[in-house]
């Protein structure tokens, strides 16, 4: 795993091509007192939003294809309200216990808070374009610019699911 991890790692600072040395000034290296357990249930749970975050943005496209508009209102809602879920529950419970984790290994630390500030980004991006089209209804003169965004928002949650799933959620080990 040890060996697994600084591939991953080693992987990530050549693609950036910048050292992981320093933490972004955006992150607290402490945790204060709180200390976050590990849960055996959290990395299913995470899973199983991203499987629910891939159905609404499916559905999202059927009712694009049948014209449907004011369901894809609805469906951009309860993308809102999925997405706010998943992102609260990775942020208290994943990335925390992560960067608990590796506290006194600066370059795994690093490498999560980095992972961490790039979701921070591709979270705004999927934001924007809900808060965007929560308050502007899709309709037959502006369907073009509502699939061309839709699309890019796609390929960011791709991003993001796939990412995590296989560079980050591996990290996430119970304490020994």
């Amino acid at each position: 795993m040890k060996k697994l991890l600084q591939l991953v790692y080693l992987f990530f600072q050549k693609l950036l091509g910048k050292s992981l040395k320093s933490p972004p000034s955006s992150f607290s290296t402490t945790l204060n007192s709180h200390t976050v357990s590990y849960c055996t249930h959290l990395i299913p749970s995470l899973k199983d939003s991203h499987q629910k975050l891939i159905k609404v943005y499916k559905q999202i496209e059927k009712s694009l294809k049948l014209k449907q508009y004011e369901e894809i209102k609805s469906l951009i809602n309860t993308l809102n309200t999925d997405l706010q879920h998943h992102i609260t529950q990775e942020d208290m419970s994943f990335y925390s216990y992560l960067e608990q984790q590796f506290s006194n290994q600066p370059d795994y630390l690093d490498f999560v808070k980095m992972y961490k500030e790039d979701m921070h980004h591709i979270s705004q991006q999927l934001m924007t374009f809900i808060k965007k089209w929560q308050n502007e209804t899709v309709s037959d003169t502006n369907v073009a610019l509502f699939q061309k965004e839709y699309l890019v928002i796609g390929q960011v949650l791709t991003q993001r699911i796939s990412g995590k799933e296989d560079q980050l959620y591996p990290l996430y080990q119970p304490s020994f």
